[in-house]
């Protein structure tokens, strides 16, 4: 493996903004959804005059209080049409995800936005079937941001299969990387959102009556197009998480492949790769003898292209090989953030290839996925305690094994210079 000696410089060139109203009600009629939306939608109007030509928003995800399907259907209608509706700078792909924001809050948003000057990249924005996209260009770096998504607003009464929901929203972000000349192989960020993750769906196949449950069946559908492709830089860093309706929803960021890019998968040596899990996790209740799809994703990515470095952290739980450690949320949230420090060590980072001569900078931005409401606020202050003050979103949500109570992401760019 060639050693590539790297250098932090100046300011990042992507920022993540977290965005609330400073005006919320723990009533989640529409109406109150619409009032916090609205005022969002303001704040971010007011970052881009601030800061001019050098605010370009990349993708935006909303975080949406939601009772039920229709519920969220309604609130998700009308959600996007305001944020299409702003005059400047509104064609950016859209996530609007029914994760409950803590606090009371209705709604909140986070942002990735670009922070160079518009003269310095190209950026254009497309929708191809459900799927909203946007291309960026600097020199030879060409990167695109998706979202797509299944039925996400089918009833509660009509489960669709977790395992055909997840099938059309691969098949969109296909299309969407063919339309880009790339392929599955140029994720190197991925969230799937999917419905009652933890619950179980009965099948009837040749081998009889399988019970499986909802996040094992993503798998399934992500590992038959992920194994058609080649993977020479690893599989991308991933995150999948519970949503708070039945369907399934994803966001990825894809980058093409160039001679003077580096694009490199972090292992972390506390954690088994989930893409060799044993299968002992996975929980299959059936007579029969078909084997189980691991989690195609790698612990963390680095992609270096030109002055810039990204690194991507994936959805990361207080897991110490491939068991769940048991514990209260004290105690499984500093895991978690554990986990997350020894990945991004200096010494972890050498060991795969990447030597950097001075210090990281702090995170760009965290995300948490709490499971229950009453943790919020120990998971927020221990998040803040090892974080420092960046911006962090801490959303309800069921994590991928029904013990694990938190999930954390982080996300971090900063600009360098290569010294070899």
């Amino acid at each position: 493996m060639k050693q590539i000696a790297i250098k932090i410089t100046n300011k990042p060139q992507k920022r993540i903004f977290i965005i609330h109203s400073d005006d919320i009600s723990e009533n989640g009629s529409l109406i109150n959804c619409l009032k916090e939306m609205n005022d969002c939608l303001l704040k971010i109007r007011n970052l881009s005059k601030k800061y001019s030509f050098t605010f370009r928003i990349l993708k935006m995800t909303v975080f949406v209080k939601a009772d039920n399907s229709d519920d969220f259907k309604e609130k998700e209608i009308e959600i996007y049409r305001l944020i299409k509706s702003i005059p400047e700078n509104s064609d950016f792909p859209v996530m609007i995800v029914a994760q409950s924001p803590v606090n009371n809050k209705n709604i909140e948003i986070e942002i990735t936005v670009l922070m160079i000057s518009s003269t310095n990249y190209s950026y254009t924005y497309n929708r191809i079937d459900e799927g909203e996209f946007c291309q960026t260009q600097i020199g030879d770096d060409i990167s695109i941001y998706g979202a797509v998504k299944g039925d996400v607003t089918i009833s509660e009464k009509d489960d669709t299969s977790a395992y055909n929901n997840a099938i059309v929203c691969f098949d969109k972000m296909n299309a969407i990387l063919k339309n880009q000349i790339l392929n599955f192989g140029n994720i190197v960020r991925q969230w799937g959102y999917i419905g009652k993750i933890t619950n179980y769906e009965l099948r009837i196949c040749d081998e009889g009556k399988i019970e499986t449950e909802n996040y094992q069946m993503f798998n399934v559908a992500r590992s038959e197009f992920y194994n058609i492709v080649n993977w020479k830089h690893g599989y991308p860093s991933a995150t999948g998480i519970g949503m708070s309706v039945v369907g399934c929803s994803m966001e990825f960021i894809a980058t093409n492949d160039s001679p003077d890019k580096i694009i490199i998968p972090l292992q972390n040596p506390k954690q088994s790769n989930a893409h060799e899990y044993t299968g002992k996790q996975f929980i299959n209740n059936s007579i029969n003898n078909i084997q189980p799809n691991t989690p195609k994703f790698e612990r963390g990515k680095i992609v270096i292209s030109g002055n810039s470095l990204d690194l991507f952290v994936s959805g990361t739980a207080a897991i110490i090989g491939e068991d769940s450690i048991p514990g209260n949320i004290d105690k499984q949230t500093q895991t978690t953030i554990e986990n997350i420090i020894e990945l991004c060590t200096k010494e972890n980072i050498d060991k795969q290839g990447i030597f950097i001569e001075n210090d990281l900078p702090p995170f760009s931005g965290v995300r948490a996925y709490i499971k229950e409401q009453k943790d919020a606020e120990i998971v927020e202050k221990i998040c803040r305690k090892a974080f420092g003050n960046i911006p962090i979103l801490c959303v309800i949500a069921d994590v991928c094994r029904e013990e694990l109570l938190v999930e954390i992401e982080a996300y971090l760019n900063c600009s360098i210079k290569v010294l070899n």
